[in-house]
């Protein structure tokens, strides 16, 4: 990536709201956010559409496409993608499934926006730095 170059995000929840907030938190941060996409479906045309650095993938979504199921698309169009899951609700299933689909972790949204905030930070920071 270009030194000069901000860093691209795209959000995928269901949630408008917290869309938002996590766009304002990811441009707090230096992100340029390049897409949101509510279901997963859009999400895969997005990507494609955009090639952003990182994705927040939510776990769970209504519609066709769970998160679990759009992380392996995703993967599967671009194996070198970073995506980090966001959950309210976890199960080592769905973590495990996560993780051998290619996730490079996961992000637990019931936490109050501070933590949040931060935590969305030191991941996006150390996962695009390789550290």
């Amino acid at each position: 990536m270009n030194q000069d170059a901000k860093p691209t995000a795209m959000i995928v929840d269901d949630s408008g709201s917290f869309r938002k907030l996590v766009r304002t938190m990811l441009e707090t941060i230096g992100f340029d956010v390049v897409a949101e996409a509510e279901n997963g479906e859009s999400a895969i045309q997005l990507y494609q559409q955009t090639w952003p650095h990182f994705v927040l993938l939510d776990v769970h979504m209504p519609g066709g496409m769970d998160g679990p199921q759009t992380l392996r698309e995703i993967m599967s169009i671009d194996p070198d993608a970073i995506v980090v899951m966001l959950t309210s609700m976890g199960s080592d299933f769905t973590y495990d499934d996560s993780i051998s689909s290619g996730a490079k972790g996961f992000i637990k949204k019931d936490q109050e926006v501070p933590e949040l905030q931060h935590e969305i930070h030191v991941v996006s920071y150390n996962l695009l730095t390789g550290q």
